[in-house]
């Protein structure tokens, strides 16, 4: 006994393994249309800025270690204008051939 389908019926009848590829396909997004994230920098006002060139300057434009001397004096200027101890650092790091 052979079944016989007509063209009619077998357009209705879905095959599962191209179904599977179609909808990977659209679901992973290529290389190319991938988005980078950039970071955002941080804008400083120019308090900001006087006040840590000020305690750079008093520091030698070095960053003293978390036990060193002069870290109660980074930690203060942090907390008074409103930067963590690591904004404070990279700026120093960064700027220290400008200014000194």
């Amino acid at each position: 006994m052979d079944i016989i389908i007509s063209s009619s019926e077998s357009s209705s009848i879905e095959q599962p393994s191209a179904s599977k590829k179609s909808s990977s396909v659209d679901e992973q997004p290529s290389a190319s249309k991938k988005r980078i994230k950039m970071r955002t920098t941080t804008r400083y006002t120019t308090i900001q800025l006087e006040k840590m060139k000020n305690v750079a300057i008093s520091l030698g434009w070095k960053m003293p270690g978390i036990t060193g001397a002069g870290n109660t004096e980074v930690l203060a200027l942090c907390r008074e204008i409103g930067v963590t101890r690591q904004q404070f650092r990279c700026w120093v790091y960064h700027n220290k051939k400008k200014h000194a």
